[in-house]
């Protein structure tokens, strides 16, 4: 583990309010929220809050072409993606259109064998077998003009809705809704909705879709199970839960909790039995629920997922819950495997550990957990990487991640020239190039170059800042209820990280079946505490010494 120096964040907001509970003011100026209206927003977020999807050009058309189809009993087919976005974004509008009456058939690509977004071949077969008329697209297809093209040819009309970002040419669909997509949205909106639109995840857009094809239906139940699963999407898919993603979120966990089995029993199910009963909160979406999901669609075949959601017979569905932690184990186990070859790898070689990025090939390598694997690294070195696999056309296929040294997307878009494609975003991205055109040891060191001339400036490296510093006394239960009112929390709304200064190490020692974490008890004034650190075997630092600690409350 390389440690890192700890400094605490430079806050100069002035805290305008008083919610009676001086460190939530103080956690509040952080995100600089400190108006009485805007406080009162953010911890008490309501329906009221939602942008309303006509706000999008096509979403009257959109609903207007599906409702059509139903009428005239023509068969939809919803396109999914194999991650939780795609899963929970195909479920939403599968649910929906099944409550209408619909023909609606469903497809989620394998990740291996048809990648993200349309499929030429798949396309044909549906429009040959089913008859397919109307084709909707979740999570995906904004970039797919050459097969939206392929279906409007076949008499076969497309309504997209996706929130990914794109810079080639958007495909002539019948009716895009997409917030990243130029005249997407309506010019009067006002660009406070515009942004936190922007922020929407795949299944935010395909809940917003069903909210307007439901306006005359009266199911409550169903409203809210689709508000549930919106907001499952939104944090498996680490999108920013702030604005709008963030009441999404607030709300679909209230509805959990509340309705419980009835809410989703699936959900409610396989959570429950992780938890007993516990209040159901974003980290344990984060980290039970999505990760059993995706699971499936990094290993295997991801409709699995999908019949998890879809599914109210309880043998049915304690067999897939089964299989789903499964999955999950083995893409745990081929995740570490991977992170123990590549650290190494690193460890037996100087000129990696020196190197401004860590870029890696090995054809061996599972695509489905690489991207996990660079996280990982990521933690352990302080900075990028960029690990490659290799599939059986020869292409080299990369899964980012990053610190704040760089912007991903920056470094992808100035050698897009390099790539067959690419995407992401500041902190995470992925690309593909064919090794028969050119070498991996050639776009290695185009990225290389290209780190060094972007590496914004002024960034330390081996820092790590906290958002405050507490004293012992500070650390109570009472902690714990002022964080809780900032939840939902996630990308964007991050919990808090609280740091404690020349605090004494009193003991460690590995814990676990495995022996594979750590538990730290450390002494600040005449309090002691412990501490865990998952998946972390070594610690360099000797006991009865000083040192400082970064940590969040559980």
């Amino acid at each position: 583990m390389q440690y890192r120096r700890i400094k605490v964040k430079n806050n100069s907001t002035k805290v305008e309010s008083s919610s009676g509970d001086s460190l939530l003011d103080e956690l509040l100026a952080l995100k600089n929220i400190t108006l009485d209206s805007k406080i009162d927003e953010f911890l008490n977020p309501k329906k009221e809050d939602f942008i309303s999807p006509y706000v999008f050009s096509d979403a009257k058309k959109a609903k207007e072409r599906i409702l059509e189809s139903i009428t005239k009993e023509e068969k939809i087919l919803i396109w999914g993606d194999f991650d939780c976005d795609g899963v929970t974004s195909t479920t939403i509008l599968y649910k929906t259109l099944k409550e209408l009456n619909a023909q609606v058939l469903t497809f989620i690509p394998n990740r291996l064998n048809h990648g993200h977004g349309l499929n030429t071949k798949e396309l044909v077969k549906f429009v040959s077998k089913e008859q397919i008329k109307l084709v909707i697209t979740v999570d995906c297809a904004t970039g797919d003009t050459s097969e939206v093209n392929l279906l409007k040819s076949l008499g076969v009309d497309t309504i997209i809705t996706d929130h990914h970002t794109i810079d080639t040419e958007i495909p002539k669909a019948y009716a895009i809704i997409n917030p990243q997509v130029k005249n997407a949205i309506k010019e009067d909106t006002p660009i406070e909705k515009i942004t936190s639109l922007t922020y929407n995840c795949g299944a935010i857009i395909a809940y917003k879709l069903a909210v307007i094809l439901l306006e005359e239906v009266d199911n409550e139940d169903l409203k809210d199970e689709l508000l549930l699963i919106a907001a499952i999407g939104a944090i498996a898919d680490v999108v920013p839960l702030v604005g709008e993603n963030r009441s999404i979120v607030a709300l679909g966990l209230q509805i959990l909790n509340k309705k419980k089995e009835k809410s989703n029993k699936a959900i409610y199910k396989l959570l429950n039995k992780n938890l007993k009963d516990k209040e159901i909160t974003s980290y344990d979406i984060g980290f039970i629920l999505a990760p059993r999901i995706n699971a499936v669609g990094r290993l295997a075949d991801a409709q699995l997922s999908f019949e998890f959601l879809n599914t109210e017979d309880d043998t049915k569905l304690n067999f897939i819950i089964e299989k789903l932690d499964n999955y999950n184990k083995i893409r745990q186990s081929k995740c570490q495997e991977t992170y123990d070859e590549i650290l190494e790898t690193i460890k037996n070689n100087k000129q990696e550990q020196n190197a401004p990025a860590i870029i890696l090939i090995n054809p061996d390598w599972h695509i489905g957990v690489i991207g996990i694997a660079a996280a990982k690294i990521v933690e352990e070195f302080n900075k990028s990487c960029f690990l490659m696999t290799v599939d059986d056309s020869n292409n080299a296929r990369c899964s980012i991640r990053s610190n704040e040294s760089i912007n991903v997307y920056e470094i992808l878009k100035e050698n897009e020239d390099l790539f067959l494609g690419f995407g992401g975003h500041k902190l995470a991205g992925g690309c593909s190039f064919n090794l028969d055109n050119i070498s991996f040891e050639e776009v290695k060191k185009a990225l290389i170059k290209t780190i060094l001339d972007k590496k914004e400036e002024n960034n330390e490296d081996n820092i790590l800042y906290c958002d405050i510093e507490l004293e012992s006394s500070n650390l109570d239960l009472s902690l714990l209820d002022t964080i809780n009112k900032l939840e939902p929390l996630g990308q964007g709304n991050e919990p808090p990280l609280f740091c404690l200064f020349n605090a004494q190490l009193i003991e460690y020692k590995l814990i676990g079946k495995e022996q594979n974490h750590l538990r730290i008890v450390i002494q600040k004034d005449d309090k002691k505490f412990s501490c865990v650190k998952w998946n972390e075997k070594n610690f360099a630092i000797p006991p009865n010494s000083n040192c400082d600690i970064a940590f969040y409350p559980r």
